[in-house]
Parts: C-alpha cells; sequence; structure tokens
C-alpha cells in the first residue's frame, strides 16, 4: 500500500483515526523519507497528552477536555508519528488550531479503513471524491487555512517535512500550498481546559474507536509487521480453547436467559475457517469492509460454533492487560448505562462525552453494545399489552428467526452452485469471498455502494430450490414414509419460499403463547416468497403448500412430497442436503419433471449453523402485541449484549 502523496519537500500520510493499517503506513514511510520535522494534525496545547501517551504505551488512554475525549490508541498514525519522532530527536509541530466545531463524518459513505491495506492510493482517491459531494464546513476551511500557511513555513525551514492528518483534509491543504493561498474563515476558538487523564476501559475503546484490547495487544507486540486478519484468525481460533476461568460464560441473545438444552458444541480449526469466512461476508455487506469488526466474529462464531464458543471469543478479545506503569494510577472510563453514544462513566460519575478527533465511520460500526456477555435482556414476549380488547390473534414467528432462517436459505442454495474451474473475474459480492475483496474496482465503483470480489468465471449450474432433510438417518424413516401424522408449518416468509414438516414442539410461554418449533423435513426456493401481500402471481403456497395439506394417509409421504415440490420446480436443478444418499426412487420421481437432483451431505453446513435455523419461536400474538413486540426487537438490537453500564 501507499496512501501517502509527495508535494515538493513534503510528504503526507492522509489517515483515517486509530485504523493500524495507517499507523503502519507512517512506520513505512519515515524508513525511506527520513524526515527533518514531523507536523501532525492536532492542537498545539495537546502536546503534554502526547507526551504522555506515549509514556502511557501501549496502554489505550484518553484525555477529556471539558466535553471532549481524545483517545491514544496504539495504531493510530498520528501518536505513532509522534512516538517515532520522539524516538528519534526530531522535532514535532501540532499544527491543527484548536476550535469549537469537530467534524462527525459518519453516514457519509467513506470507504471502510481496512481496504486501504490494498486500495493504496486508490483509496485515497475514492476518499477525495466522495468528500467532494459534502458541503465544508467553514470550521474545517478555518483550519485547513492554519495548517496550509503553518506547514509552507516548516517547508522553507527544513529540507523534509512529514505530514500526518486526516485524509479529509489533504487535498485542500496542497491546493492551498500550491498558489499559497491560506485565507480562511474566521471561527471562534476553544478554551483548552485541564485536561483529565484516564484509561480506556474495553468498552469505552470499542466505542469510540472501534478497536478492542486483543487486536491493540497484537499490534503493540510487533508493530512492522502487524496483519489484522491474522489477529482476527489468531483471537477465532484461541477461542476454541476451553478455559476454566471461562467455562461459564455464554453469549445470549435478546430473548434467552441461557443455551438450548439439546444444542451441542464441537469446534474444530475448520470451523475457525468457516468461523472467519463468515464474519468476512458480515464485513463486506454490512459496512463494504475488507476486515471483520467484534461484532462480525461474534455473530459468526454464534452461527457456526455456538454461544459458549461466541463468550469465550468475547471475554478474548476484551481481556485486558495490566496498564504500564504510567497509566496505572489513572481511573477508567467505561461505557454509560444510556445507548446514547455519549454515554460514558467514571466511577460513579456519570460523563457525556464527544469525541475530539475529527470521526470517520468507524470499522464494524454497530448499534449492539459491547460491555457483558453474562447477562441478555429480558424476553420480548414478557408484559406485553393484554388481548382482551383485540381478540384477533395470529400466529407469528418471532422477527430475528425470520430473517436468520431467510438467509440461510439463500446460503445453502447459493453454495450449491457448481462452478466449472476456469479465469476468475471481477463480480459484485454476493455470499463467499473466494480470494478476497477485488479493492481496485470496489474503490473505483464505492458509489454503488456495493463490494466487488474475484470469483471463477465459466459455466454455472444456477441452483434456487432445494431439499433439507434436518433429522432423518434413511430416506425410509417411518415419518417420511407416512407412517407417522405429522404437519406442515412454516412462518410467512416474504423473501424466500419455505414448507417444512414439524416436530414436536416445547411451549416456552403460556401467556402470550410462545411454542419452539423444529423442522424436520424441509422444501425450499429462491423463486417464490411463502406468501404475497398482492395476488398478482402465486405464492409458494399457492404452488406448493396448498397441494402438501391435501395429502392424506399413505399419500402423505415423501415421494409423494417430492411429486409436488418437483412440478414446481421442472427443468431446474435441485440440490438435495440429507445425511442419506437419495435413492433411485427419488430420482425417478425427479426425472417425470425434468429435475435434475443434486445431493450433498448435510455435514457440509455447520452444524451449528444447522441447530441455530433449525428452530423457530411461534408466537400467537394480537396486532398491538406484536407491535409492541417488534419494537422491542428493534430496542434490543441497540443494546445485543446487555451491560451493567
Amino acid at each position: 500500500m501507499t496512501t501517502s502523496e509527495r508535494f515538493e519537500n513534503l510528504l503526507g500520510v492522509p489517515s483515517f483515526h486509530y485504523s493500524p493499517v495507517f499507523g503502519g503506513e507512517v512506520r513505512a514511510v519515515v524508513r525511506d523519507f527520513t524526515p527533518s520535522v514531523v507536523a501532525i494534525e492536532a492542537p498545539p496545547e495537546s502536546r503534554d497528552e502526547f507526551e504522555w501517551a506515549t509514556d502511557c504505551w501501549p496502554t489505550p488512554v484518553c484525555s477529556v477536555v471539558g466535553n471532549c475525549v481524545f483517545p491514544f490508541v496504539p495504531g493510530d498514525s498520528l501518536l505513532e508519528a509522534f512516538r517515532w519522532a520522539r524516538t528519534k530527536g526530531i522535532a514535532v509541530h501540532l499544527i491543527d488550531p484548536l476550535t469549537r466545531r469537530r467534524r462527525d463524518l459518519r453516514g457519509c459513505g467513506l470507504p471502510d479503513p481496512s481496504l486501504a491495506g490494498r486500495g493504496g492510493a486508490a483509496f485515497r482517491e475514492a476518499v477525495e471524491a466522495i468528500e467532494t459531494g459534502f458541503r465544508t464546513q467553514g470550521a474545517d476551511l478555518a483550519r485547513e487555512a492554519v495548517m496550509a500557511q503553518r506547514l509552507r513555513l516548516l517547508m522553507e525551514r527544513h529540507e523534509r517535512v512529514l505530514w500526518v492528518g486526516g485524509m479529509a483534509h489533504w487535498r485542500r491543504i496542497v491546493a492551498r500550498l500550491s498558489v499559497n493561498g491560506f485565507a480562511g474563515p474566521v471561527t471562534g476558538g476553544q478554551e483548552w481546559k485541564s485536561p483529565q487523564r484516564l484509561r480506556l476501559s474495553p468498552s469505552a475503546l470499542v466505542r469510540l474507536t472501534g478497536r478492542y484490547p486483543w487486536v491493540v495487544r497484537r499490534y503493540a507486540a510487533d508493530p512492522d509487521h502487524y496483519d489484522e486478519m491474522e489477529a482476527v484468525r489468531a483471537l477465532a481460533l484461541a477461542a476454541l480453547e476451553e478455559r476454566p476461568e471461562l467455562a461459564d460464560l455464554i453469549l445470549l441473545t435478546t430473548e434467552e436467559k441461557s443455551a438450548p438444552a439439546w444444542v451441542e458444541e464441537s469446534g474444530s480449526p475448520a470451523d475457525v475457517i468457516r468461523v472467519v469466512t463468515y464474519a468476512r461476508n458480515l464485513a463486506a455487506s454490512t459496512h463494504l469492509g475488507d476486515c471483520p469488526s467484534l461484532p462480525d466474529l461474534l455473530m459468526s462464531g454464534t452461527a457456526v460454533v455456538g454461544k459458549r464458543y461466541a463468550g469465550r471469543l468475547f471475554a478474548i478479545a476484551l481481556e485486558e492487560d495490566s496498564p504500564s506503569l504510567a497509566a496505572a494510577g489513572c481511573g477508567e472510563l467505561e461505557l454509560g448505562a444510556q445507548a446514547d453514544e455519549r454515554s460514558f462513566r467514571l466511577g460513579r460519575s456519570r460523563l457525556r462525552l464527544v469525541p475530539g478527533w475529527d470521526e470517520p465511520a468507524r470499522q464494524g460500526r454497530s448499534g449492539w453494545r459491547l460491555s457483558h456477555a453474562r447477562t441478555a435482556l429480558g424476553s420480548p414476549f414478557e408484559k406485553l399489552p393484554r388481548s382482551n380488547k383485540d381478540k384477533r390473534e395470529a400466529w407469528v414467528c418471532y422477527p430475528p428467526d425470520e430473517e436468520s432462517y431467510e438467509a440461510f436459505v439463500g446460503y445453502v442454495l447459493r453454495r450449491a452452485s457448481l462452478i466449472d474451474p476456469a479465469e476468475a473475474k471481477t463480480v459484485p459480492f454476493a455470499v463467499g469471498l473466494r480470494d478476497g475483496i477485488d479493492v481496485r474496482t470496489t474503490l473505483r465503483r464505492w458509489q454503488e455502494g456495493r463490494i466487488f470480489v474475484r470469483e471463477e468465471s465459466g459455466a454455472r449450474l444456477h441452483v434456487t430450490n432445494g431439499i433439507i432433510d434436518w433429522e432423518h438417518g434413511s430416506e425410509f424413516d417411518d415419518r417420511l414414509q407416512g407412517r407417522v401424522d405429522n404437519g406442515w408449518i412454516d412462518p410467512d416468509l416474504l423473501h424466500v419460499g419455505s414448507a417444512s414438516r414439524d416436530g414436536p414442539y416445547v411451549q416456552v410461554r403460556a401467556n402470550p403463547e410462545v411454542r419452539l418449533v423444529r423442522r424436520e423435513f424441509s422444501l425450499i426456493t429462491l423463486d417464490r416468497p411463502t406468501w404475497l401481500r398482492g395476488k398478482d402471481s402465486p405464492s409458494f403456497y399457492d404452488e406448493v403448500i396448498a397441494k402438501l395439506v391435501e395429502l392424506h394417509g399413505r399419500d402423505d409421504n415423501l415421494y409423494a412430497w417430492l411429486d409436488v415440490f418437483f412440478a414446481f420446480c421442472a427443468g431446474k436443478p435441485v440440490v438435495y442436503y440429507s445425511r442419506y444418499v437419495p435413492s433411485p426412487q427419488v430420482h425417478r420421481v425427479a426425472w417425470r419433471h425434468r429435475v435434475r437432483v443434486i445431493h450433498v451431505p448435510l455435514q457440509r453446513i455447520p452444524k451449528q449453523l444447522l441447530a441455530r435455523t433449525r428452530s423457530f419461536l411461534f408466537a400467537s400474538l394480537t396486532r398491538r402485541q406484536w407491535d409492541v413486540m417488534v419494537q422491542r426487537v428493534a430496542d434490543g438490537r441497540a443494546g445485543w449484549l446487555d451491560g451493567e453500564g
């Protein structure tokens, strides 16, 4: 990579705060450029804080000035530049004026900093192109005018000048230097109050910087060779190890008090590969990143291996080292009890703070709160409105279960697509990163808001229909041959079609009635949703489910089900996930409808992912109860991991 750029005798390292990609860039360029002086985008009043933070290294610390908090974290480009200059005895100038307004760039659609490692100059150009579409604030113009003027003085007095600062400012600073134009608007200054020096707790570290102790510690151990993806893989692997002190730790979602009794966890290095791959897919699809954040890892760890594995991963990721000597006597800033991003606490004091640095979109920003893994939010079905006035009730699926199952259906059908090996090509990301993100294509087409990846070209067998036998070890099981009476059940899915033969349910609550339903055999499709609001075209219910429920007696068996389903997907391939190999009789039914059956062992799907998506909560609710429950789910996403504060 190189996001750095030369202008006359000035070398700029435009950066995003806190990202170790740019800390590594500073360390790389100074070896070749050997600057005579270093200029940093920071107020001159903060020099003592940089000195103190350097003495505290590698402990993450912060300075609180008024209602502003200035984090200092290993890997941040500003701190790396200051540390390096002090080690070499080179003069450091802090050239950013202290103003009243600081920019919050979140939501501006900037590229994720994890792309900078391979994007280099293309990454910087993408950021600059996006920046031109936003109105520049007067405070920014005033700051850039002052920084440009101070840089020009340094360039005239020194042979080689290194500047490290925010990427959004670099292009306009260069434009001012090229014409020696230093006029800018007049803005009010800000008083630099006596700073309060604090350590950053893991929860505050994640909230303010997107970093967490595990990756900070790995960077500090070997800054010159640090690789973020290697640190993520090492974390996922470390969580496999059973540790007595973490034996009771479990990661709970909003509706759970304990892990389901039937879930058995077993992890292996192969599962770690799945965890990391799934997490990278989440990073690519949620924040267009090339490296997963901690929330991405927790979600993938829960889905692929289990809640106890995810609990260990959470605890290890946030495990703190002993503070350095210079930071040992400082108080610790922690996350506040409120969901508000400005809410923090120091001991018993409650603080409302805003970041002091310009704040770009941070990797893996999420509404989830990362503070404590042992407790969970209360059930969203507790204390719902009474149903006396509204007698109409309907059976509805718990929304997160519905969402995860729809994603699962898409996953198992897409992974069944067969590809003939051929030359790779660039395509929009859907699922499965294969060789990773094609960074240059992604940055060139950033305005589309999509990730592009490298995929093999060639003939593709497009699979949109499938069968999942979750339970049975043989095609001739009594439940498949019509000798056991069962029914069909699935939520009214709006994005995929599914009809599932259900097994015995577990009643979770009596008022309102909530059941935990398990699928035993499922017919799935991407060609029709289970239910349609309008009736312009038939739904999966109309074409398949209605015909299945009409089967009775001896006709209600596997081959009759398949005859109905294969008629729906006539002429198309169908993937059949099961522990057994489908018999010739299954293929004879398929041939009648020109269907090609592709058998895939059920073991190809991660065990925990199967366990998690097989079951769903089914509740009988009134409209008012449904609305309240949905709102609680939305609020709960802001507190996926409940905490003490």
